[in-house]
């Protein structure tokens, strides 16, 4: 059988600029993996065209409700992988 280990539940967003010089303001709703961003602390992010941001959450964290705000048009993709045997 194909599967994560029993438990194991991540999450994480990809940002991805449409044009250059965009600005990104992130406010995380919970702590990323190793928390290098902290829940509903502010940071910004200068992107290009087609560049990719990612940020990663460990462990099982729901991160709904992150905010993202950004001066020019921008893609964004959450993900949840969960897998519980």
């Amino acid at each position: 059988t194909m599967g994560w280990p029993s438990g194991i539940s991540f999450g994480n967003f990809i940002v991805t600029a449409v044009s250059d010089d965009t600005t990104v303001e992130i406010t995380p709703a919970v702590n990323s993996a190793g928390n290098a961003r902290l829940a509903n602390v502010p940071f910004s992010i200068q992107l290009n065209r087609l560049d990719n941001f990612a940020l990663h959450f460990g462990g099982v964290k729901d991160h709904s409700g992150s905010i993202i705000k950004s001066n020019k048009p921008v893609a964004v993709v959450g993900v949840d992988a969960c897998a519980f045997n």
